[in-house]
């Protein structure tokens, strides 16, 4: 089968190059509108990631230009985030993070009361810590 195609290839060589060349020049051809496709924006206006940064900033203050840090809390079975003592447990978690990175910006069940940061069983919550943007 090798030898067949080997011939062949041999035989035609100018049909050959004229292919290669072509490809070649439809390729060239592609290469400037495939690499303007390849954009590093994440989140447009419009777009759900976008959409989200903006209610999250208009609800709470916060977002940011750089992705959050998102401790998690897990509590034992038997406790729950409703519970006033949990709920000032994590307003302490959150206002240790504030001050642990100067500038940042968090929010969490603690301190909005927002069931979106709580699970369904009500034992596991989390808080969005927004870095300040390091210009370095």
């Amino acid at each position: 089968m090798m030898q067949r195609l080997t011939r062949s290839v041999l035989q035609h060589k100018r049909a050959v190059a004229v292919g290669w060349l072509l490809l070649t020049l439809v390729g060239i051809g592609a290469a400037g509108p495939a690499s303007k496709a390849l954009d590093q924006r994440f989140s447009v206006p419009g777009r759900e990631g976008w959409d989200a940064s903006q209610e999250i900033q208009k609800l709470y203050g916060n977002g940011g230009e750089t992705l959050p840090l998102v401790p998690v809390v897990e509590l034992p079975r038997g406790q729950s985030v409703s519970s006033p003592a949990v709920r000032d447990q994590l307003r302490e978690l959150e206002a240790t993070a504030r001050k642990a990175v100067p500038g940042s910006r968090v929010a969490g069940f603690g301190s909005t009361g927002d069931r979106a940061f709580v699970s369904q069983d009500g034992r596991t919550t989390f808080a969005y810590v927004f870095v300040p943007r390091s210009d370095d």
